[in-house]
């Protein structure tokens, strides 16, 4: 059976946690600039979905690893409100953690997502050239000030 880790990157004792999700590599590590730029003193949980089974497997839907991540974060925290903030792929597991987390009941009090791709067919052509422009755009000006 696959189990999702929750890995700490923070030492704050007390308070609601945030649930980090990374992108399609499924190591915490990749969100732990992130980790370290929130504020507060907010225990923070890299989330990581895409452990491998005995067998070497990964879970092979994002349902699967929304379901297994459900059921770690519910452990560690029993009642909402959930914050979840997800990086590329992550975003895709968040976005589906907190469909299945409002679909039982509890609240979602951030589902923030961080340079999330997402796919072309699901959004009218003109909308998508948009938003791919304004993202190029984004990225070649990070680029010139660096």
């Amino acid at each position: 059976m696959l189990e999702t880790v929750l890995v700490k990157m923070t030492d704050a004792p007390s308070g609601r946690p945030i649930f980090l999700f990374p992108g399609a590599s499924g190591d915490a590590q990749e969100v732990a600039a992130v980790a370290a730029h929130l504020e507060g003193p907010r225990p923070i949980f890299g989330v990581e979905p895409f452990a491998r089974d005995a067998e070497g497997l990964r879970p092979a839907t994002i349902e699967a690893m929304a379901a297994q991540a459900v059921a770690a974060i519910r452990a560690r925290q029993a009642e909402g409100p959930y914050d979840l903030i997800g990086y590329s792929c992550g975003g895709l597991v968040a976005l589906e953690v907190a469909r299945l987390l409002g679909e039982a009941g509890h609240e979602v009090g951030l589902l923030g997502f961080i340079d999330v791709i997402y796919e072309r067919r699901y959004w009218p052509s003109a909308l998508f050239m948009k938003s791919q422009i304004k993202l190029t755009a984004t990225h070649r000006d990070r680029k010139s000030v660096v």
